[in-house]
């Protein structure tokens, strides 16, 4: 894509080494922290959007969250974890000099756009938001999912187990969901966009 990058290595609050891409440019108008989908191998195939960002004076920060590309992780957490992978890449941006005085831009793409929801709703270091097929709920977008292939009355009956299983399976960081944190934005920005035909993340959401 005719960009170049740096290979960062940056460290969870939690203690897991990430790997992350920095498309550095001069005189930035703004910095872009990158996330993919669940099925993201990794955020490698960003570049082609560092290359658009670039075109147009934004620099760019590629980050494999936990469990992804060059990250350390054996499970995902539907982003009730990985806002925390988010806060580091905040945290090398907000301790480099080039970046002094220059917003941040949380973007993401589905389970990735979740989790820039939820974490810029927890760091107001994050200036803004663009969310790409974000999920409101990881255990109401499952219900969504069925009612496209089962009546609704069989996805009323999964909801209370789905939420049980969510609540196991993620523990107290449960109740960290996209719905609920993006109440704190306050008057920052964000955009949020949402295909009608989706049928993993249905507009529903």
């Amino acid at each position: 894509f005719g960009v170049e990058s740096s290979v960062l290595a940056l460290k969870s609050v939690d203690g897991l080494s990430l790997r992350a891409y920095e498309v550095a440019v001069e005189n930035p108008k703004g910095v872009v922290i990158c996330l993919g989908g669940i099925h993201s191998a990794t955020i490698t195939n960003w570049y082609g959007h560092s290359k658009l960002f670039a075109d147009n004076g934004f620099a760019s920060l590629l980050l494999d969250v936990r469990s992804h590309g060059g990250s350390e992780g054996n499970k995902i957490y539907a982003a009730t974890r990985e806002w925390m992978d988010v806060d580091a890449a905040v945290e090398y941006i907000r301790s480099n000099v080039r970046y002094n005085g220059v917003p941040i831009i949380a973007m993401g793409l589905s389970m990735g756009a979740a989790t820039a929801v939820v974490a810029t709703g927890r760091n107001e270091k994050i200036d803004a938001l663009v969310a790409l097929s974000a999920y409101s709920d990881w255990a109401y977008n499952f219900d969504l999912n069925v009612e496209q292939v089962a009546p609704k009355f069989v996805a009323k009956l999964l909801s209370s187990f789905v939420a049980a299983v969510t609540r196991l399976r993620f523990g107290d960081m449960a109740e960290i969901t996209p719905v609920n944190e993006i109440k704190k934005l306050g008057a920052r920005p964000a955009l949020l966009v949402q295909a009608t035909g989706d049928k993993l993340v249905p507009y529903g959401n």
